[in-house]
């Protein structure tokens, strides 16, 4: 299972499943030090944690993305 943080609220934050579903969470889940693109995995307990690799993995493909479409819009 592997969970994209949306957004981080008040009192939870917004994760959306690799189904494209969105989920709700209480703040009390939240791994510490996360934050909004960070990617989610449950430990064998259950509890959540970043993913760094997965994360930076995923920032990178982000940033390629942008890169090529600005590069189209600049010609």
């Amino acid at each position: 299972m592997r969970w994209t943080i949306d957004r981080i609220e008040s009192d939870c934050f917004v994760v959306e499943r690799e189904d494209l579903s969105i989920a709700t969470l209480p703040l009390s889940a939240l791994p510490e030090g996360a934050r909004e693109g960070d990617i989610l995995t449950a430990d064998a307990d259950g509890a959540l944690r970043v993913d760094a690799d997965a994360t930076a993995s995923a920032r990178e493909k982000l940033s390629i993305r942008l890169r090529k479409l600005f590069e189209r819009r600049d010609n």
